[in-house]
């Protein structure tokens, strides 16, 4: 800064140096959230925050643009966007003193997240169970979208029976592995469950017999033998009885000794099958 005074015979000057010590500073951003990029549900909202602060004390705003396109300006470091659509999409904040600008920019891919099978029942991927019977199956899941699910069963070489749309109950005619695979869907997508199943043949039991052990009998009169048997798988049962090694008969209620047996001692056998 310079000054001249005169009184019109003499000039003196004066010069003063001035340092200026209010030159602006731009703002300085800290952090951000996220960091960089984020996926983010179509359902959910994304968050974008940052932390800047300015080193002249300068009160800062915050221009917030998606794609390009501004969408807010306000005092808040932080926003919400929802209903973004399929895609990826630039995110972009303007932190301000009102005369420089420090831009923070992220990239948000708006996409769909799978269903997630929470647990199976049963929880073994591989499980016997005897093929006359009814095996039951179900499965818990969620979405994390939000979406309504749809469950679809497939399995080879046996018969579903749908119980619920998570549940279901499986029998195969006749012994041998089957895959039964579950299916849950989103609408968009789809994860699944298989369980191996091995369709086992369960033998028949007897369960009951006349008489419980061995007795002497009149050879002249007959004498009478019954056996009860089940079967787990529910099959049909035959009987064949032997006398001393030979067939004697296949009668399911019972088998009696011919009149005039000889003396001795006479095996009986029934074979269930």
């Amino acid at each position: 800064m310079n000054v001249s005074v005169s009184n019109g015979d003499y000039t003196v000057n004066w010069t003063w140096e001035v340092l200026v010590l209010n030159l602006n500073r731009p703002p300085i951003v800290v952090s951000s959230i996220p960091e960089t990029h984020s996926n983010v549900s179509k359902r959910a909202a994304a968050h974008f925050q940052v932390y800047a602060t300015d080193p002249d004390g300068d009160v800062l705003r915050y221009s917030w643009f998606v794609d390009g396109a501004l969408i807010r300006v306000s005092s808040f470091n932080e926003t919400l966007l929802r209903g973004l659509v399929f895609g990826i999409h630039t995110i972009r904040v303007e932190v301000s003193d009102l005369e420089a600008r420090v831009p923070v920019d992220w990239a948000v891919h708006v996409g769909n997240l799978p269903p997630i099978i929470l647990r199976a029942t049963p929880a073994e991927a591989t499980t016997n169970v005897s093929h006359g019977l009814w095996l039951d199956l179900e499965v818990e899941a969620m979405d994390p979208d939000g979406d309504a699910l749809e469950f679809v069963w497939v399995g080879d070489s046996a018969n579903g029976r749908t119980a619920g749309a998570n549940r279901t109950t499986w029998v195969r005619a006749s012994p041998g592995i089957s895959n039964i695979t579950v299916f849950v869907k989103d609408g968009l997508v789809a994860v699944r469950h298989t369980w191996i199943v091995n369709f086992t043949n369960a033998p028949p039991r007897i369960v009951g017999r006349t008489p419980l052990a061995p007795f002497g009998a009149n050879d002249s009169a007959p004498q009478f033998f019954d056996a009860e048997a089940q079967d787990l798988d529910g099959d049909a049962l035959t009987f064949a009885w032997e006398l001393d090694g030979a067939a004697a008969g296949d009668n399911a209620s019972g088998f009696s000794t011919p009149s005039g047996l000889r003396g001795g001692v006479h095996t009986v056998r029934v074979t269930v099958s």
